[in-house]
């Protein structure tokens, strides 16, 4: 998915807005000697589905039409909508927002999602020989390395906690979600045939939240856990004498389940993986996809691109 054309004159300004259903993110790319680069990015995060737990597409479009005004008043030429799992998953919702916006809005493929991260988890670099990527997004997961290995899984913190009740499930719902988590893990070919030692991963930002609180790091520093770091933070969530689902809901209200359902994620694909350590890092998929040279493919059904495929 390139979204500004070979050719086309250096200093040209881009704003590529990401979709999604807790949060919605803007990079502003610029035109260089060199390729594009970041010149400026925002975040906005807050809660897109309504009390039964269905997207409210006004809402939706109407964060999206503030971010797309403020990339105008940056002095961007273009402006680029792009949803993930959210467009992949949902019947009629990008001819909906398309309607909506007055502007087409491209959907990014589980595949192109997975290159994306890649480039943002090494650097515009494929992963070395023996190194493994993932990035877990609200709806999906991206597994990603060396020899071209990209896979995608519709396993993210939102689908997950679905099937859970209250903020923190009790340990037999803790449970289902694990086998949940394996069996789309297995469903989707997640394995290693030698164990990986460390993976790097992206998108789990409420795990590194907690981290990084609990250590008192600054934000920008890379949170490096090992499994049982992962088994001490899931008992720090389900011990209420210590009274954080408090102060984690008030931050933000839906920020303890997606923390628990995060290290389900993180913990399942570490194991499936044979990785005895993760390193959490920030990435911005919006930096990235202006640099895929995968073009949309506007004419596959979303039915059949909530394969992931």
């Amino acid at each position: 998915m390139k979204l500004i054309k070979q050719g086309e004159q250096e200093g040209r300004r881009c704003a590529v807005i990401g979709l999604y259903t807790d949060r919605m993110a803007m990079s502003v790319m610029q035109r260089g000697e060199q390729g594009s680069f970041c010149l400026y990015r925002r975040q906005w995060e807050g809660e897109l589905l309504d009390q039964q737990g269905e997207l409210d597409v006004e809402r939706l479009a109407g964060v999206a039409d503030s971010f797309r005004r403020l990339a105008q008043k940056l002095c961007c030429e273009e402006v680029h909508f792009c949803g993930y799992g959210l467009l992949r998953y949902r019947q009629g919702l990008r001819e909906e927002l398309e309607q909506k916006l007055g502007c087409p809005v491209q959907v990014v493929s589980g595949l192109q999602q997975a290159r994306t991260a890649n480039l943002g988890l090494f650097d515009g670099q494929s992963a070395g020989r023996g190194a493994a990527g993932i990035y877990s997004g609200d709806l999906s997961t991206q597994f990603f390395g060396a020899v071209d290995w990209r896979q995608s899984v519709p396993l993210g913190w939102r689908a997950l906690w679905k099937q859970g009740e209250g903020l923190i499930p009790n340990r037999v719902q803790e449970e289902q979600l694990r086998r949940t988590a394996r069996e789309l893990l297995a469903r989707g070919g997640v394995h290693s045939d030698l164990p990986i030692p460390r993976i790097d991963a992206g998108g789990f930002d409420g795990v590194a939240r907690l981290a990084l609180l609990l250590c008192g790091a600054d934000q920008d520093t890379t949170v490096c856990l090992e499994s049982e770091n992962i088994r001490q933070l899931l008992f720090l969530l389900h011990n209420p004498s210590l009274n954080w689902l408090g102060p984690l809901q008030k931050a933000q209200p839906q920020l303890p389940q997606k923390i628990f359902c995060q290290l389900i994620i993180l913990q399942e694909a570490m194991r499936a993986l044979g990785a005895g350590q993760a390193a959490l890092r920030q990435v911005w998929l919006e930096d990235w996809l202006e640099k895929d040279d995968c073009r949309e493919k506007r004419g596959i059904p979303a039915g059949l691109a909530g394969a992931d495929l």
